[in-house]
């Protein structure tokens, strides 16, 4: 059986969540997120879509692209845009697309489990 765990997450102040919160990674395309962002420095869509940061013929790709969202990432953390929990937590969260609900929860659990396949994938 496999084991989950609470643990410390990070979360925007409810003042800036609105501003913070962007749709999921795949159903934007660069273009379009890059778009819904423009304006918006606290959007979450700099740390999922970190191509948006640059121009449609220079984006980066790789381990480079990946830096540069763990860079997001951090400024994210150290500017106060995303604070960390102080108790440990499980998270639900709950996606809602046109006529189809989506309930999940959010936990520590082992990376064994999820390469062995106990761990159900979305």
């Amino acid at each position: 059986m496999s084991i989950i765990k609470p643990f410390r997450g990070y979360l925007p102040p409810s003042e800036i969540a609105g501003k913070v919160s962007s749709p999921p990674y795949d159903v934007l395309s660069s273009d379009e997120a890059r778009e819904m962002a423009q304006n918006n420095p606290d959007s979450f869509l700099r740390i999922i879509k970190p191509q948006i940061d640059y121009m449609p013929d220079s984006e980066p790709c790789g381990d480079s692209l990946h830096h540069h969202a763990s860079e997001n990432l951090r400024d994210f953390i150290r500017s106060g845009k995303l604070k960390q929990d102080h108790d440990l937590c499980f998270y639900l969260y709950q996606i809602i697309m046109r006529n189809h609900t989506q309930t999940g929860i959010m936990a520590a659990v082992s990376v064994n489990d999820y390469n062995q396949g106990y761990i159900k994938k979305h």
